[in-house]
């Protein structure tokens, strides 16, 4: 049986996956890097529980459209870290990428559960049906509390 226990901080994260020379430079190692050049910068590798050097294009954010009391509305899933004491992870919703709305009146969690790898599965659920708007996004954006 294996347990796999994830840093609780940023800091730590970058300490188990970066050399010393590495964590003193901060465009391989800062929040803002992409040492693997897939487009995912180092701070949502943290957030999502994945490895900075490694492309990933498997465990990123999703969205599924899904029926609920009879009307379409789009699900958004993302993998988080539960034990991060660093991290705040906003999920947001727009009609037109301008301007992007949060919290209840746009929103609604709906699951939370363990991928078996240190990280959850959380599921968030808009609150427009899809009918209701010609187009619909949605986004989760991470911040760092602490450096």
């Amino acid at each position: 049986m294996a347990i796999t226990v994830n840093p609780a901080t940023y800091a730590a994260w970058k300490s188990r996956y970066f050399t010393t020379a590495q964590q003193a430079n901060p465009a391989i190692s800062g929040p803002t890097a992409n040492p693997s050049g897939d487009g995912m910068p180092n701070l949502l590798k943290y957030a999502f529980g994945l490895v900075p050097g490694a492309p990933d294009f498997t465990h990123g954010p999703a969205v599924s459209l899904q029926n609920f009391s009879g009307s379409n509305y789009l699900h958004f899933s993302y993998r988080q870290q539960p034990f991060a004491m660093d991290l705040i992870y906003t999920v947001q919703v727009s009609d037109y990428l301008i301007t992007w709305n949060v919290g209840p009146s746009y929103t609604v969690f709906v699951s939370q559960s363990d991928n078996g790898d240190g990280t959850d599965q959380v599921i968030v659920r808009d609150l427009t049906a899809t009918s209701n708007r010609p187009r619909r996004f949605t986004r989760v954006v991470v911040a760092l509390t602490q450096p």
